[in-house]
């Protein structure tokens, strides 16, 4: 084994970020591509519709047990499986996915299983690849790249369909996860796993940890319901723009663009601010803000505002998930971290069908400025609970994980 030098970390830092952003080009291509494509294929939302729930079903199904195998087998080999599954699922999409409609979204779950497999893995790998200190910065950066492709990647990919077709671009997809397995295949030290345990005990384990570790299971919940607002305001605000302002879809675009330049600077700035701060105020904190502007916001909708608006809910909520995540990374224990990060992945996303659905209910009979004065309201009672309580520690910061 090489020795653990500064030069070594380094470029272990570069091979994860270069594992990254081939993994955040190629699910962007994917993510964006399939509802397309089941669009043209059937000429109605339903197909489409479909295709959006079967990508986001894996993460709530399996999620609370792909942890627990990813530890069993070790997160190299949980790597290599998670990716060459998906690369294996999208390229059969590719090939027969206009064949039957059943068959695109079973492969269309198949693909997000396998997604959220090699996701919890790389995590996993990470916090065995990199020594505590630069875990933030990794964690910064890699969010930095997915913040950057998910602004820039929905017109870059619109200009490619111009020339390929969807099977071509989703080819590409899988060519960019070849990539990413054989990046990781050579670059990453072999984590041998431990399954000496009964699966069901192992299982159990998890859950034991998971609760063991009282803030982060706190702020898993927490971080469950600010997901389930933030997703829901976003569609509310969209859908405000596109029936109320009557806005193009360039302009939407736009907008979408002034929320994503908010999310990579977000990312950027959290490193310093959180050394500043401390994690757990910037958790709190950064909600706090968040609601106070949404209540501002709902004041006066218009287009200033909701870009304002955007760019200040990316740049906080930004902060908050890098600071989550890597808070999670570094107070895990290393046998137990993929088993944690597949229940608390999700814990975080178990609020989202709500609240999507009580929208999709109810969203016709509020208006969208007092849903945000109810929210923003909510948001920071909630806060402002939770910074009342005896369970979290305030001045609390990253670096005394390390």
């Amino acid at each position: 084994m090489l020795p653990i030098t500064q030069e070594y970390v380094g470029e272990k830092l570069k091979n994860l970020i270069a594992i990254s952003v081939f993994r955040a080009l190629s699910e962007k291509t994917t993510y964006f591509i399939l509802p397309l494509w089941a669009y043209e294929l059937t000429s109605s939302s339903g197909l489409m519709s479909s295709v959006r729930l079967f990508e986001f079903l894996p993460f709530l199904l399996i999620g609370l047990v792909i942890g627990t195998i990813v530890d069993r087998i070790g997160s190299r080999s949980g790597f290599i499986i998670g990716t060459s599954g998906q690369a294996i699922a999208i390229f059969l999409l590719a090939v027969t996915g206009a064949v039957d409609q059943r068959l695109m979204v079973g492969l269309v779950f198949t693909s997000m299983g396998f997604t959220y497999f090699a996701a919890n893995s790389f995590m996993v790998q990470v916090k065995f690849e990199l020594p505590s200190d630069r875990i933030v910065n990794f964690t910064k950066i890699n969010s930095m790249v997915s913040n950057s492709i998910d602004s820039t990647g929905p017109a870059i990919i619109g200009l490619l369909l111009i020339f390929i077709s969807y099977k071509s671009a989703l080819i590409l997809s899988v060519l960019l996860l070849c990539l990413t397995l054989t990046l990781g295949s050579i670059s990453f030290r072999v984590n041998p796993g431990d399954s000496s345990s009964p699966f069901l005990k192992d299982f159990a384990k998890g859950f034991k940890v998971a609760y063991s570790l009282k803030t982060l299971w706190t702020l898993s919940w927490w971080t469950a319901v600010t997901n389930s607002i933030i997703v829901l305001t976003e569609i509310a605000i969209i859908f405000y723009c596109k029936k109320t302002l009557g806005l193009s879809d360039a302009a939407i675009g736009v907008l979408l663009g002034i929320s994503g330049l908010g999310a990579i600077l977000g990312s950027y700035f959290s490193e310093s601010l959180e050394k500043l701060f401390g994690v757990i105020k910037i958790l709190i904190f950064s909600i706090i803000l968040i609601g106070a502007a949404y209540i501002i916001c709902s004041i006066n909708l218009n287009v200033f505002t909701i870009a304002m608006l955007l760019f200040a809910e990316s740049f906080l909520y930004s902060m908050y998930v890098v600071c989550i995540r890597t808070y999670r990374l570094l107070i895990t224990p290393k046998s137990d971290i993929g088993k944690v990060s597949g229940i608390s992945g999700s814990i975080f996303k178990s609020l989202m069908p709500i609240s999507l659905g009580l929208y999709a209910l109810l969203g016709s009979h509020i208006s969208v400025d007092r849903l945000l004065s109810w929210l923003g309201t909510f948001l920071i009672i909630g806060a402002l609970i939770l910074l009342s309580s005896k369970i979290l520690n305030l001045n609390q910061k990253l670096s005394q994980n390390y």
